[in-house]
């Protein structure tokens, strides 16, 4: 057991040693931003402590201390002892061990190769681990989920698509200038074909579809209303501010453009439409309402 824990100590104590770095590291980026350099450090620091044990065995060699060792088949157990306190091959104890005790040190080599390869197993899926969740913050496992994932699982935004914080203050932007807002839903009806007809004879006739599932898209615009003049009776015509369309997966689009509106439907899009046409479009909103707009899925 001796002999055992002595060939153990160093490479455990390197793995140890390297762990901690590791778990340092690890702590600090929760708080900083660490350099991809000590990134790198770590991952070399750990692919070297894997392979300890085959390092310090092949220095031993080149430096020849492999060769003071090595013993005749028919040497006397006195010079066996003797060539057993000069060597200072770790790799070699178990040897020396077996072959004194009891004449046949093959098991000490067994030993020798079964702990070494033991261990650098264990480091290797410390290793493993440490650059699956841990190097440069888990890229690495966010590269393959993304390579790997279903389409349905991923989140591409809409170019023109904002945040709910955003929204919100632009609407509260808007209270505060005094701005009117109005909000409207727009209810969206989804066909399906009769099951014993053909799609191309019935794509066509909303009359032979059956009612699928219903949506809504809420319509929210911001308006400028202007004082009326004096005198003047007549109210000028409000001035469309902002507008945007909250879609049915929550989603909330801008319309600036058609660009910006193929994730909505022709019809729709018309009932948007229709909804500000009294309304003067200012310069941010003129593109959405200029022109047959863009349909999309819907």
């Amino acid at each position: 057991s001796v002999e055992v824990g002595m060939l153990c100590a160093g490479p455990v104590a390197v793995y140890f040693f390297w762990i901690l770095c590791a778990f340092a590291t690890w702590v600090t980026s929760t708080v900083f931003a660490v350099d991809p350099l000590a990134y790198t450090f770590i991952v070399l620091f750990g692919f070297v402590s894997c392979i300890d044990p085959l390092l310090v065995f092949l220095v031993d060699a080149l430096g020849g201390h492999v060769g003071t060792c090595m013993v005749s088949e028919f040497a006397t157990m006195k010079v066996i002892k003797d060539t057993a306190n000069m060597c200072s091959v770790d790799a070699m104890r178990l040897w020396f061990h077996f072959k004194v005790r009891e004449g046949n040190g093959a098991t000490g080599l067994a030993m020798v190769v079964a702990i070494y390869f033991g261990l650098m197993g264990i480091m290797l899926v410390a290793l493993y681990t440490v650059v699956l969740n841990v190097h440069m913050k888990g890229r690495i496992l966010d590269t393959y989920r993304r390579l790997t994932a279903r389409e349905e699982t991923l989140l591409c935004p809409l170019d023109a698509e904002v945040s709910l914080r955003d929204l919100k203050e632009i609407l509260n932007a808007s209270r505060r200038a005094h701005r009117q807002v109005v909000v409207t839903d727009l209810l969206v009806t989804y066909y399906g074909l009769h099951e014993e007809e053909a799609p191309s004879s019935s794509q066509d006739d909303p009359s032979s579809r059956l009612p699928q599932f219903d949506d809504k898209v809420t319509h929210i615009a911001a308006y400028t209303c202007p004082e009326p003049l004096p005198g003047s009776s007549q109210l000028p015509a409000r001035l469309l501010y902002r507008h945007f369309a909250v879609l049915p997966d929550g989603a909330i689009l801008e319309l600036l453009g058609d660009d910006t509106s193929t994730a909505l439907s022709n019809k729709v899009l018309t009932a948007i439409r229709d909804i500000v046409q009294d309304a003067i479009p200012s310069q941010a909103t003129a593109g959405s309402l200029k022109g047959p707009l863009k349909g999309g899925v819907g």
